[in-house]
């Protein structure tokens, strides 16, 4: 079933951020794991600052907070400075090889990544719908559930458009 969706979703080669969002949560609840938590291969995000910087980026051209939302992010993690990707980057395939190896991370150090992306979103303190609902399906990507952060309810955060993913080219 999920082998469908992910067809369905790279049918037209493009990956809009509606189809990413729900593939990332029908992943989550639908991909055949091992019972349990998953194990720890990351014991800092230092080991994770390439894929730390393609999520973020994502999220900075996603609300299209550029180069000073993604640092903002960057900033909060306590990375090095790094450089923000270009969308060309940025496929369905490229993030979720990122979100995997963070899925790999010491449980107590996802709060810190969590913080980072946050950041990022809220850098120029109007977060969309969009950009909250992303940051949650990220964290369900990595076992980490996030509460509420936007009132759905409000048009003019809804309004506020959303960019789009290229799909992976392949496995």
């Amino acid at each position: 079933m999920l082998g469908l969706a992910r067809q369905l979703v790279e049918a037209d080669r493009r990956v809009t951020l509606v189809e990413f969002v729900l593939l990332a949560i029908c992943t989550r609840h639908l991909a055949r794991e091992p019972k349990g938590v998953p194990p720890v291969k990351h014991r800092s995000l230092d080991t994770l600052c390439a894929e730390s910087g393609l999520v973020l980026s994502l999220l900075a051209h996603v609300g299209k907070g550029g180069r000073a939302a993604f640092d903002k992010g960057i900033q909060a993690m306590g990375l090095a400075a790094q450089a923000l990707r270009p969308v060309g980057e940025l496929s369905f395939g490229a993030v979720e090889k990122a979100l995997y190896e963070l899925k790999l991370l010491a449980p107590l150090k996802k709060p810190i990544f969590i913080k980072g992306c946050l950041e990022t979103v809220m850098a120029d303190g109007r977060p969309t719908v969009a950009e909250g609902e992303l940051v949650r399906a990220l964290c369900a990507s990595l076992d980490s559930p996030l509460p509420p952060l936007l009132d759905a309810t409000d048009p003019a955060l809804a309004a506020r458009s959303c960019s789009i993913l290229p799909a992976s080219t392949g496995k």
